[in-house]
C-alpha cells in the first residue's frame, strides 16, 4: 500500500494473523486505554477493499477482546477512519 492508502499511526501488518490463505490485508494502531493510563489497546482493521472489520485487542486474552464490521467502508482507509472516529469502541 502506498502512504496515501495508509492513515498517519496505522502500521501495515507483514502478514493477516488469522488465516493468511484468505488474503486479506490488516492494519493496526495503538490507543490510549481509557481504564489504565500506563497500556496502550491495539486495534486491528482487517479485510478487503470492500468489506473491512475491526477487532480491539482489549485484555490479556479473548475474553476481552471484541470484532465488529467497519459499516460502508470500501477501502482500508475508510476503514482506519471509521476506527478513528469512534471513541467509544474501547470503553
Amino acid at each position: 500500500m502506498t502512504s496515501d492508502q495508509v492513515i498517519a499511526d496505522w502500521k501495515q501488518d507483514t502478514e493477516w494473523e488469522g488465516n493468511p490463505s484468505l488474503g486479506l490485508l490488516s492494519f493496526t494502531k495503538k490507543f490510549s486505554n481509557p481504564f489504565n493510563n500506563n497500556r496502550k489497546v491495539p486495534v486491528t482493521v482487517f479485510g478487503k477493499e470492500g468489506s473491512w472489520s475491526f477487532c480491539v485487542n482489549a485484555g490479556a486474552n479473548s475474553d476481552f477482546s471484541y470484532t465488529g464490521y467497519c459499516v460502508g467502508c470500501v477501502t482500508a482507509k475508510e476503514a482506519m477512519r471509521f476506527v478513528d472516529n469512534k471513541p467509544n469502541l474501547f470503553r
